[in-house]
């Protein structure tokens, strides 16, 4: 390659990020609450632990990796709360979209939207109609069988539609029958019946004991009986006449006493199978149209009077507090530090509309009712706050917003393979209300000491329950507060100018600045500092003037 092409060839891109170190501070915590005189909720004083600092100009890969120390931001504000001497730990959250999975009070969300969607009602009526439905309320098998996921209940439907289009098959197996009519509407209410059922251990296997059913209906008619298992045998048959295996991309097997397994091979079908039921949806809106629409348009970050009026309504209503300004709304949600730039890569394709602070307007009906501030990041999005319509709460948008945006993610990374995490930013186990982001499986939290991401598992609520903070990764090595003597990596801004380490030593520094700069590299570390472009940010302040 000549010399010119060389030259000519894209290389990362350099970035100074001057820091304007705090350091550390104690303040009243917005989450563990204590009683005043009058008996009223107050926050504690000055309890509170992090260290702070402003940033002015961040690549958007350089905050990904603070994130990845426990950092985050609001506004041009960054900070990192000290999980050793707080009095709610804060520990960063994170979800592999790719891996996630509904639970029911998610799957019960979005039902719920579509049902307000196609009728304009709330769950309301919905409610009255289970108190006063004896299926569900009576039926435990009945209503564990509703909220299986989409895949049981469509191959469940298949299977019976194809034992009724095969009836004669099936008669044709009760030798002997001599009233035919009687078997067929007995056979029709055991297909109507008939499940297909997830082993509880393993949810990608499933089976059917239809040959039993049969079997039993082969005593009752007086038939010359056939095994439970050959019986199987032909049900088997007829699924590999229609090519079940190849076309759901699963695996049948026989047990010896007359089970039908089913195993689900890979999650091709589950993407096939919500492809399918989206066409349905699609076909049925087209036949019956939707009363209102729903729809999400991301915008840049700025003010605007609409969402400033919204996050108004929303601050008064739920969080009971009067007192937001347009000036403290756009320092905290609209104004932003972070570049569209990846200093790690050469690339000029990004995700979405590139990285950088966005609103995720939610609109129904062209109505805003709920707004997500979101930064795009080279690895997934990070949910920086979310604010809503107060008269819209019976949709919970917040978990609906939630899971728009793990689809949003999950769509994005098809063009993107590392783009799949959805950051939540922080889990205090010890705060009720916060306790929330965990219900997003299988999430990891990051371990304060050793800054690796541990999965969010039952064992480790349990100790969390027990001890606030502690080592999450005991193998993992110590990363955290470690001290380094020598100022590589470390770079200086003053006066307007980056000047190196080497000529720290020459300014004549105060005793205040010179304990910051030693706090910063102790908070920072060696590696964050590394090739990030931080540099400390002096001024004359801190300069000790005395002769």
């Amino acid at each position: 390659m000549s010399q010119r092409n060389r030259s000519a060839q894209k290389q990362p891109q350099q970035h100074y990020c001057p820091i304007i170190f705090h350091g550390e501070d104690a303040h009243s915590c917005g989450y563990c609450k204590t009683l005043d005189e009058s008996g009223k909720n107050v926050r504690t004083p000055d309890t509170s632990v992090s260290v702070g600092f402003h940033v002015y100009q961040l690549p958007a890969n350089i905050y990904e990796k603070m994130m990845y120390h426990n950092m985050r931001r609001s506004g041009v504000y960054y900070y990192q709360p000290q999980n050793d001497k707080t009095c709610c730990p804060q520990y960063a959250i994170r979800l592999n979209c790719l891996e996630f999975k509904m639970n029911k009070n998610q799957k019960k969300v979005m039902k719920k939207m579509d049902k307000y969607l196609e009728t304009g009602t709330f769950h309301h009526e919905e409610s009255k109609e289970n108190n006063n439905s004896s299926t569900s309320e009576k039926d435990p098998k009945k209503r564990k069988f509703e909220d299986e996921n989409s895949i049981v209940e469509t191959i469940t439907n298949n299977f019976r539609k194809l034992l009724k289009e095969n009836m004669q098959k099936i008669v044709d197996l009760f030798e002997g029958c001599n009233n035919t009519e009687k078997l067929k509407e007995q056979l029709e209410q055991v297909f109507e019946k008939q499940r297909i059922q997830t082993n509880q251990k393993n949810p990608n296997l499933l089976s059917t004991p239809i040959a039993f059913s049969i079997f039993g209906l082969q005593k009752k008619f007086g038939c010359k009986e056939i095994e439970k298992k050959e019986l199987a045998e032909k049900i088997v048959s007829l699924l590999n006449e229609h090519s079940w295996e190849e076309t759901y991309h699963i695996s049948i097997k026989i047990e010896e006493n007359g089970y039908i397994n089913i195993e689900l091979l890979d999650k091709q079908l589950k993407k096939n199978f919500e492809q399918s039921k989206q066409k349905e949806s699609t076909q049925k809106e087209a036949i019956h149209p939707r009363l209102h629409e729903i729809k999400t348009v991301l915008m840049d970050s700025e003010y605007r009077e609409e969402e400033y009026k919204l996050y108004q309504k929303y601050q008064k209503i739920v969080h009971k507090e009067d007192d937001s300004t347009p000036k403290g709304y756009q320092r905290f949600l609209c104004d932003s530090s972070l570049l569209n730039v990846d200093t790690d890569s050469t690339s000029d394709k990004k995700p979405l509309k590139g990285y950088g602070t966005f609103h995720l307007q939610y609109r129904l009906d062209n109505k805003l009712i709920a707004v997500s501030v979101l930064d795009v990041l080279p690895t997934g999005l990070s949910s920086v706050y979310f604010f809503y319509d107060a008269d819209y709460s019976d949709l919970s948008l917040g978990i609906y917003s939630a899971l728009t945006e793990i689809e949003m993610i999950k769509k994005e990374s098809e063009k993107f393979p590392n783009f799949k995490y959805y950051y939540l930013g922080f889990y205090i186990h010890s705060c009720q209300k916060m306790k929330y982001k965990g219900q997003y499986s299988p999430s990891e939290i990051l371990c304060f000491d050793t800054y690796t991401w541990v999965p969010l598992n039952d064992e480790l609520k349990s100790k969390l329950e027990e001890n606030k903070y502690f080592t999450f990764n005991e193998q993992a090595e110590k990363k955290r507060g470690l001290e380094f003597e020598e100022n590589d990596g470390l770079s200086i801004f003053f006066n307007r100018e980056i000047i190196p380490s080497q000529l720290l030593n020459m300014l004549p520094l105060s005793t205040d600045a010179r304990k910051r700069i030693a706090e910063f590299k102790k908070v920072f570390g060696k590696d964050l500092l590394k090739g990030s472009g931080f540099a400390f940010y002096i001024d004359e302040e801190d300069l000790d003037t005395c002769e």
